[in-house]
């Protein structure tokens, strides 16, 4: 630690490191970034503390306040009655009633992309980010639009180059978005206009004499917190949110999945195995996947070992004590999933990808926090069910569709940004079909 900048250096060459050495230092360790506190709580007991038994005592990170540049006071950001107003006029869209509606256009959209994939080296990564982005647009929007999906791609470009360039720096990167806008609103506002044209336009041509009840329809048609109605800047920051950090989870978790499965060979062959069994000559449908068990052990695993969101944030909001420890008001606190998750205090052989540890009886007695891939507490991912829905399908599809191994010399690494992407957001695989999907596509 440097007496300048602290832990700033450490924390911003290599994150992850940073977080497993405090993991395996205390359950709360303090640290500083230039003149900042901050804490790393990896505790399962304190994470529980922060965001479920204290969490009025928190509010969202500062890292995430800098983002308001990109993605103003939507979900992602806001706090207060503001936030709880929105999240309770949204949380109907995930309704597990929707899910098979949803899971029916998703498997759809599978089918098409899928037929259109080459066997080869292929980016999959980049594949999956356009199924991902389609199936969004598809079921939250009832948008398919070539030019949407490139913009929306445009924009989580700039997003992750952003997020890439603060995660180094740390600070000041965060502090001089929020206080000179312009510096990034030259090309992200741009950008971020164009993609608002294009919902528009898109949505008011499909809803012509149409009621719907969906992501759009529910903004336009909902009052905000003061009971008028919502201002084209609320609707703005929701839809950019939901669009931008709502495909990458599921694209980087279904992406990490397919990373482990090329490396266990075992455990491919048995996956393949019961998706024929289950699923025939067709695709994975929403009906089938409370039949396929192992596909839902191997999710659990990739979130486990590669969680999207691989560390959560918080700003100490007023004086609490964690753990024994007063936390100044201000603070920063970091809670990372990726540390505590690959803890060999809470699991055997923590770095192997072994779908089979959930279901062991170790499993049943982790601590409630020892596994947190959405987080917890009053803010959990308002789309946990539909992700998971969305990655069971994806992953389901691409297994049973192509045989796959890493090329040769290939190494992954993860990269932090937004989310934890493999490669920097790119995964090559060689691909060979398995099958034709044409039936399915038709389906």
């Amino acid at each position: 630690m440097s007496w300048l900048g602290g832990n700033a250096r450490e924390l911003g060459a290599d994150g992850l490191a940073f977080y497993e050495k405090c993991e395996r230092l205390a359950p709360i360790v303090k640290g500083r970034a230039y003149i900042f506190p901050f804490y790393v709580v990896t505790g399962p007991a304190l994470i529980e503390e922060i965001l479920v038994k204290q969490a009025k005592a928190f509010h969202k990170p500062g890292l995430l306040k800098g983002l308001r540049i990109l993605f103003g006071d939507g979900l992602l950001t806001a706090d207060g009655e503001g936030w709880r107003h929105r999240r309770r006029l949204l949380q109907p869209l995930f309704h597990p009633s929707r899910q098979a509606a949803y899971g029916s256009e998703i498997r759809r959209g599978i089918a098409a992309k899928l037929a259109s994939w080459d066997d080869g080296v292929v980016d999959v990564h980049e594949a999956v980010v356009d199924v991902c982005i389609g199936n969004l647009t598809r079921t939250l929007f009832g948008i398919d639009d070539a030019v949407l999906t490139a913009r929306i791609r445009a924009l989580a470009t700039l997003c992750h180059d952003i997020t890439q360039a603060g995660m180094s720096f740390r600070f000041p990167y965060y502090g001089l978005l929020a206080m000179f806008p312009g510096l990034a609103h030259l090309s992200f506002g741009a950008r971020l206009r164009q993609l608002e044209r294009s919902i528009v336009e898109r949505v008011k041509a499909l809803r012509r004499g149409v009621e719907r009840d969906d992501f759009f329809a529910r903004l336009l048609n909902g009052n905000d917190l003061d009971g008028c109605p919502m201002s084209a800047r609320a609707v703005r920051d929701e839809l950019v949110t939901m669009l931008l950090a709502g495909h990458e989870t599921a694209a980087a978790a279904t992406s990490w999945a397919l990373y482990s499965l090329a490396q266990a060979p075992d455990v491919l062959a048995a996956l393949r195995a019961e998706l024929d069994e289950v699923c025939g000559d067709a695709l994975p449908a929403y009906e089938d996947l409370e039949n396929l068990p192992l596909l839902e052990r191997v999710l659990l695993e990739t979130y486990r070992l590669y969680p999207p969101t691989h560390r959560i944030g918080r700003t100490v909001a007023e004086p609490v004590t964690i753990g024994g420890v007063e936390l100044e008001v201000g603070a920063q606190v970091l809670m990372p999933q990726w540390a505590v998750q690959r803890s060999a205090r809470h699991y055997r052989e923590p770095l192997a990808f072994r779908p089979e540890r959930w279901l062991a009886p170790e499993a049943k007695q982790l601590p409630r926090f020892a596994y947190f891939p959405f987080s917890g507490g009053p803010r959990v991912c308002i789309g946990q069910a539909l992700v998971t829905m969305e990655d069971a399908l994806v992953l389901g599809s691409i297994v049973k569709s192509f045989d796959f191994a890493l090329p040769e010399g290939v190494s992954i690494e993860p990269t932090e940004g937004l989310t934890l992407l493999p490669g920097a957001g790119h995964l090559p695989l060689e691909l060979r079909r398995r099958r034709s999907l044409a039936a399915s596509a038709a389906e």
